[in-house]
């Protein structure tokens, strides 16, 4: 838990779909243009992505756009941390181990690259960005075009902070082989940080908006808010999930891309027994694997990274307070952001908004369960709990978890639910 961390569209949604899709055709067009940081490059390039011609610097390679997570991590462990031949295999000890790094290293890193990037959440675009945007999306020439293609600016940018923070996680991962961190109770684990380092806008909004869960929590229920297993803990949840959607929509992020990629870091943020010594057997070909108590598995050149989701005991209990929790916060989302054509974001709520209506929940929609009880809202699978985006017909109520065991002994790790003025 953290105690300081299937979606179906409408057929109207397959031309919005297909519109942020990073199907990138190339193009054999050499242009002069501006790299990073400002400068002509005649090496510069554009490509055709999702249907925009965009600006490749000179020394990027296009593969490194629209990258699925499997791919990332081999790419980091060939290219950038063992810089081992094309073609070539990566030894055991030579693969990544993202428990070497904190969550604050990476997110320090993305903040100093992404100074150097357009600011998406501003509104009106700051002139100097707008005109930076034109020139690495040439078709693009107003505001109004870069929130039609919102999503593609957003993940072009990010991709490009990937890249350039790479090297220098590299380097400190090098340093610390042989010497890894024991993690405290609730910080990110290794799946977190190996997901904000392949997505780093991402990330960075998920963190962001788990800061303003935690001040939020503060304001409302006082020093004892950040604790575990009660009301407050429910609140934070909830408001976390709604809030991280929230950020990634104001820097111009898709509403379902928002949905999908803060389920991803909610549910990472729960997984137990993370790594690529003892992993699991089996093999598959999609990017998740959902059945009971396992997530979040990929399989790439014989490489693979785990992780599980306890079933059982109050690690279980835990587990499905907590994702439920994280949905029912997607699930607001999911209600009330409005988008028009293009899929816009035409109204997106703000803190006081989500505040208030989690407040509500917390004083009168709180249910007290183990993980039985709610599981049995999801056909007891709890894999496919962490595998939804939002959830309609349990959107209704926040679970924290009952004071006592069932034979009446004290729940160990529970304490009382915070009072909290419903006024």
């Amino acid at each position: 838990m953290f105690a300081k961390r299937s979606f179906t569209h409408l057929m109207g949604n397959l031309l919005m779909l297909t519109l942020i899709g990073i199907t990138i055709l190339s193009c054999e067009l050499h242009l002069e243009t501006v790299d990073s940081r400002g400068n002509i490059n005649p090496e510069d390039r554009y490509v055709t992505m999702s249907g925009l011609r965009v600006r490749i610097p000179a020394n990027v390679s296009q593969d490194i756009f629209g990258q699925k997570f499997d791919k990332y991590m081999a790419y980091f462990d060939q290219h950038v941390l063992s810089k081992t031949d094309p073609g070539g295999r990566v030894a055991a000890q030579d693969k990544a181990d993202w428990g070497l790094l904190t969550l604050d290293e990476i997110l320090q890193e993305i903040r100093r690259i992404a100074a150097k990037y357009p600011d998406l959440r501003q509104r009106p675009l700051k002139s100097s960005d707008l005109a930076r945007i034109r020139k690495d999306f040439p078709d693009l020439k107003n505001e109004e075009d870069i929130d039609k293609y919102g999503q593609v600016v957003y993940d072009y940018y990010s991709d490009l902070i990937k890249i350039e923070i790479a090297p220098e996680l590299a380097k400190k991962m090098k340093a610390r082989k042989g010497a890894r961190m024991a993690l405290e109770f609730g910080e990110p684990n290794d799946f977190e940080n190996a997901l904000t380092a392949w997505n780093p806008t991402s990330g960075w909004s998920v963190s962001v908006a788990r800061t303003d869960a935690t001040n939020m929590v503060d304001a409302l229920f006082g020093p004892n808010g950040n604790g575990d297993r009660h009301n407050a803990n429910a609140f934070k949840h909830a408001v976390w999930n709604a809030m991280g959607v929230q950020e990634i929509i104001t820097r111009r992020g898709n509403k379902w891309v928002a949905l999908d990629k803060m389920r991803q870091f909610a549910t990472a943020h729960e997984l137990k027994n993370i790594n690529c010594q003892s992993c699991p057997t089996q093999t598959f070909n999609g990017s998740f694997f959902n059945d009971l108590g396992t997530y979040f598995a990929w399989n790439f050149d014989s490489w693979f990274v785990s992780g599980s989701l306890p079933t059982s005991g109050s690690e279980g209990d835990d587990a499905a307070m907590d994702l439920h929790n994280n949905l029912v916060g997607r699930t607001y989302m999911y209600q009330m952001v409005r988008t028009g054509l293009f899929g816009i974001v035409t109204y997106n709520p703000s803190d006081d908004a989500i505040r208030d209506y989690f407040k509500s929940y917390v004083c009168f929609h709180l249910r007290q369960q183990y993980a039985s009880g709610t599981l049995s809202y999801y056909n007891g699978n709890l894999g496919s709990l962490g595998g939804m985006n939002y959830h309609n017909d349990t959107s209704s109520f926040l679970i924290a978890l009952p004071t006592s065991n069932p034979d009446g002994s004290a729940y160990i790790g529970r304490t009382a639910d915070v009072s909290i003025n419903c006024n």
